[in-house]
């Protein structure tokens, strides 16, 4: 798991600096959506990859992303809320990373799902344990390798957001025009409004561009709603419905890679404390800083 910034949290928190200040609801509630709709894109994608690589049926795909949403939330609210040493206590919002979808994918294809579920448990179990004993390995992770990490996690997000320029991960119609309209139209209305509006229209500029697409996109009928009316109002992911293995061969470099992801985790959380309360994390609001 990787622990991804809130993009607003520097935006709603009050001249105090009070992490625990409670904003307006006017702007708490459209920035909250913001954030959910920002983060619910980049959690959802991961899974998808992974499982299209891996030729897994609509179903199984859905339990993918059911259990990545289910997983985030929990881990949002243990994060955010705290719970004894757990948890940063800052508005960080817990989700996949892309950093492990070049190993998981070879993974899935050559060794299947179930491998790469158990190499992916590994790899959050290895986090944790970093967590725990971060007071005595916080000297590995100087700001120059947190900031850098971060920066190319942004690097790789790239190819990501170019391919849903397109249309996503194997569409039909790859770069047909109305795929490029519609991102250049969420682009334009999101930056115009951030660099030319006032207030909340700025604040909220990412949720603006986002509802702007979605608007077009459902008035010329690109927007299919036909699983939703067949999917059940409410159920959770069932634990090891696909299985899981552990394979050596495959544990080895998640939980390496899971290593070297905590170097984002941690520039995450002195990145939002940086723009958000204008300071180090200590260990008040971060327990294992």
């Amino acid at each position: 798991m990787s622990t991804t910034p809130s993009a607003s949290s520097a935006a709603v928190v009050p001249d105090s600096r009070d992490v625990n200040a409670i904003p307006p609801l006017r702007r708490a509630v459209p920035l909250g959506i913001q954030h959910v709709l920002a983060m619910f894109v980049a959690n959802v994608t991961v899974p998808i990859v992974i499982a299209g690589a891996a030729g897994l049926s609509a179903e199984q795909t859905a339990f993918m992303v059911q259990a990545a949403m289910f997983v985030a939330g929990v881990a949002t609210l243990l994060q955010s809320l705290g719970v004894g040493r757990v948890g940063a206590r800052l508005p960080i919002v817990m989700g996949t990373s892309f950093g492990f979808v070049p190993v998981l994918i070879p993974i899935a294809v050559g060794m299947g799902v179930p491998a790469a579920l158990g190499a992916g448990l590994c790899g959050g179990i290895a986090m944790a344990l970093v967590g725990f004993f971060l007071p005595w390995l916080r000297a590995l992770f100087p700001p120059v390798v947190t900031g850098t990490f971060v920066i190319m996690l942004g690097i790789l997000l790239m190819p990501v957001g170019f391919a849903y320029v397109g249309g996503g991960f194997g569409a039909e119609d790859f770069g047909a025009s109305q795929h490029l309209a519609l991102a250049a139209l969420v682009f334009f209305v999101t930056v115009g409004l951030h660099q030319f509006g006032r207030g909340v229209w700025s604040e909220a500029a990412p949720l603006l561009g986002l509802l702007s697409g979605y608007g077009v996109a459902m008035a010329f009928g690109l927007v299919d709603f036909s699983a939703v009316g067949s999917a059940a109002w409410f159920s959770l992911p069932v634990p090891f419905a696909i299985g899981i293995e552990f394979h050596l061969a495959a544990v080895v470099p998640v939980v390496l890679l899971a290593l070297v992801t905590c170097a984002e985790s941690i520039g995450d959380i002195v990145g939002t404390t940086a723009g958000g309360l204008n300071r180090e994390p200590t260990k008040k609001n971060c327990p294992a800083a």
